[in-house]
């Protein structure tokens, strides 16, 4: 049997757990989440996720009642990790849950405007029982990650690999794809490049100083104002909607829908173009040394927003994949040569 390997990358123990270098550990708490419970609360047609999402990934192993669930993590001290594997039609049915994701799966569309649930159904009920999916959860601290993938390499017949992790490069709220290059100064990816040896996609949550979300605007930005709260306050839910496949998004990108929805709330047009410029100029740590920014915990307004992101970024791995089983099933010669169509999903702050 084939196997999907999804990775996230962290360091273990509890004083790391809701740190930002630990997004990778705190997207497998997620993703597991999503998958086992189905009870996420909508709204005008929006998804309103719960602030379980942002669960200690290493608590999952103690969860009771682990007969009932689809995901269930185990330690496997030989793999140096802790792994759940899980049957793809299972993994994938989450979706049914979430049809604006679906949407961006333009083969599931009958016509142009409808989805067809009763059509996913169908052809999940018929997709190839060849794969598995496994989620790994290293125990090596994140320096050695590249050691859990050597192991389970070297058991599981792994078809492709997914490793999610945190990007200091990268704004917080940007979510990115990339299938191949460096390691970018990531001591994870250095490790996982070093043992690894295979090709896998790089699944990259930013946390860089935001200074729309980061505590650095209280202290950075002059003559702080009614105006920042309120463009503040614009772009967080700009990046919901964003987060929700909103339509505008098709033809504009996520700082003119700012600006246009600014101008409407009346907001000085100097002070949104200065706020700008100091986003674009504004260190990746912000004020603080690096090491000691990566390893500070979210503060409220990005903890308020991070169950919508990981969240996002887990349906659209899980959307990914069956994309990708879908037409591995149809026999699509041309598609063995891509990774996996994510040109839909990158949320981009631009």
């Amino acid at each position: 049997m084939k196997t999907i390997a999804i990775v996230g990358l962290g360091n273990i123990g509890a004083r790391y757990s809701y740190t930002r270098h630990n997004v990778g550990f705190q997207f497998l708490n997620t993703i597991t989440e999503l998958i086992n419970n189905q009870d996420i609360r909508k709204e005008n047609s929006k998804i309103y996720f719960k602030d379980f999402l942002l669960g200690d990934i290493e608590k999952q192993l103690n969860i009771k009642n682990k007969d009932s669930k689809i995901v269930k993590w185990i330690e496997q001290k030989s793999f140096k990790s802790n792994i759940a594997l899980i049957e793809s039609k299972y993994f994938i049915n989450t979706l049914i849950n979430y049809p604006s994701f679906l949407m961006q799966l333009k083969f599931l569309r009958k016509n142009t405007k409808d989805l067809s649930i009763k059509y996913f159904i169908e052809i999940l009920n018929n997709i190839t029982k060849e794969y598995q999916i496994l989620l790994i959860y290293p125990t090596t601290f994140m320096n050695k990650s590249g050691e859990s993938l050597q192991q389970i390499d070297k058991y599981y017949n792994i078809d492709k690999t997914i490793v999610v992790y945190d990007d200091l490069d990268t704004r917080f709220g940007t979510l990115t794809f990339r299938a191949k290059g460096g390691s970018g100064g990531h001591n994870g990816l250095k490790s996982i490049n070093e043992l690894f040896k295979k090709d896998y996609l790089r699944t990259k949550i930013g946390i860089g100083c935001n200074i729309f979300i980061s505590d650095i605007s209280l202290t950075n930005i002059n003559n702080i104002n009614t105006d920042f709260d309120k463009i503040r306050s614009i772009f967080c839910n700009v990046l919901e909607d964003r987060l929700n496949f909103e339509s505008v998004f098709k033809t504009k990108n996520f700082f003119k829908i700012l600006n246009d929805r600014s101008i409407e709330k009346e907001i000085l047009k100097e002070n949104y173009d200065s706020y700008i410029e100091q986003f674009k100029s504004i260190g990746k740590s912000g004020i603080q040394e690096v090491s000691n920014y990566v390893l500070s915990t979210f503060n409220m307004q990005e903890k308020s927003i991070m169950p919508s992101i990981l969240a996002y970024t887990s349906l659209t791995i899980i959307s990914a994949i069956f994309d990708y089983l879908y037409k591995d099933e149809l026999n699509l010669k041309d598609f063995s040569h891509e990774f996996m169509p994510l040109d839909n999903f990158n949320i981009q702050l631009k």
